[in-house]
């Protein structure tokens, strides 16, 4: 079940596999603050760039073989829905070019973070910190929760 040439959705079981392959890959690249090239010796942005086209192969696949007309035009319109989401969210999340000269390896560095913050959403960051709320030092669990309780 759910491999290629099955009735009961044949290539899942491959969307799974890529997934995880992807996944690993962007796992190193994280684990190495955003440098491409692995202590292994490994290519990491080569390696991402296959294991991206093999998930969005075996997305495909799915979208021939398993999705309906209907659902096929339901899964393109979300997919453009969502391409101009996170458009927006890149334009709006840009860290400005001279922060970028000075830290190009870190994407986020707390103090760039609390500078451009709204001074009314450090406030609640300072808030949730005193109350004990983990912060992964870039204000990811404490922005995700602001943007969950409208202040973000």
């Amino acid at each position: 079940m759910f491999a290629f040439g099955d009735k009961v959705w044949p290539g899942i079981a491959k969307v799974t596999e890529e997934f995880g392959e992807a996944l690993q890959v962007i796992g190193r690249i994280v684990m190495m603050g955003g440098k491409t090239v692995h202590w292994s010796g490994a290519d990491l942005r080569n390696d991402l760039i296959e294991e991206l086209a093999d998930a969005k192969a075996s997305i495909e696949f799915i979208e021939m073989k398993v999705f309906t007309e209907a659902e096929r035009t339901r899964f393109n319109l979300r997919k453009e829905s969502k391409v101009h989401q996170f458009l927006t969210w890149h334009r709006e999340q840009a860290v400005p070019e001279e922060t970028k000269a000075a830290s190009p390896v870190m994407p986020c560095p707390v103090a760039v973070e609390q500078a451009y913050r709204p001074a009314a959403q450090q406030e609640h960051s300072a808030v949730l910190h005193a109350a004990g709320i983990p912060s992964d030092g870039c204000g990811g669990e404490h922005s995700d929760i602001m943007r969950a309780i409208g202040h973000g």
